[in-house]
């Protein structure tokens, strides 16, 4: 599998940089099917009572974003502007678990939304206004999106993705939808093999989630 895997050493937030890893491999003059971004940064801790664990980078994901779009844009002034049967890119990114709706998303909501607002509020913050960014695009650079809100992250042995509680939602309001989606999973955990292997298996095989904001737990 490694002889397949390109890697292009770059910023994130740089268009220029970003644009390499957009252009199909095996054909430079269109772009990729699909893209996935998971980019973020790391907390650190302040003494404030206010925000206790700044991010590294308070605006990563958000910045990402945008530089994205704007890679996408000069590749399409050079003529570059869909894949091999001309279709925009689908985009697969990860968010947080409660990013649009604390009270809404997270289990014992009097307790755990307080208490993310406070510890976490500078990465929610940045994953917000990374999907703002995402919904508000109306097609101009994507031609469709999925955006995964998982629970906190862990490592260790996969429980398989029969284990993984799944919950959804458009990411873009429309009165005229008869299906609404069910709403936000709630629970504390999933582990990042779980989460990786949902992907692949539910969104890039099976597909059917364009459009959504998924959340998965355990």
């Amino acid at each position: 599998m490694n002889r397949r895997l390109k890697i292009h050493q770059g910023d994130a937030k740089s268009p220029v940089d970003v644009s390499k890893a957009l252009v199909s491999p095996t054909n430079n003059k269109v772009l990729v099917d699909i893209i996935h971004t998971s980019i973020g940064a790391y907390p650190r801790f302040q003494f404030s009572i206010f925000q206790p664990f700044p991010l590294t980078d308070p605006t990563i994901c958000e910045s990402g974003m945008a530089a994205l779009f704007s890679a996408i844009d000069q590749l399409s002034t050079e003529g570059t502007t869909g894949n091999r049967v001309g279709q925009k890119p689908l985009l697969i990114t990860i968010s947080a678990t409660a990013s649009r709706n604390l009270w809404h998303s997270l289990p014992l909501p009097l307790f755990t939304a307080p208490l993310y607002a406070w510890l976490l509020s500078s990465p929610q913050t940045d994953k917000l206004k990374m999907e703002e960014l995402l919904c508000a695009d109306g097609g101009a650079h994507l031609r469709s999106f999925v955006i995964i809100r998982p629970a906190i992250l862990t490592d260790g042995v996969e429980r398989g993705i029969e284990s993984v509680r799944v919950g959804w939602e458009w990411g873009v309001d429309d009165v005229g939808r008869d299906n609404m989606g069910p709403g936000p999973a709630k629970g504390w955990t999933i582990g990042r093999r779980d989460l990786g292997a949902w992907v692949f298996k539910k969104v890039l095989v099976e597909g059917g989630w364009e459009g959504k904001c998924v959340s998965l737990c355990y």
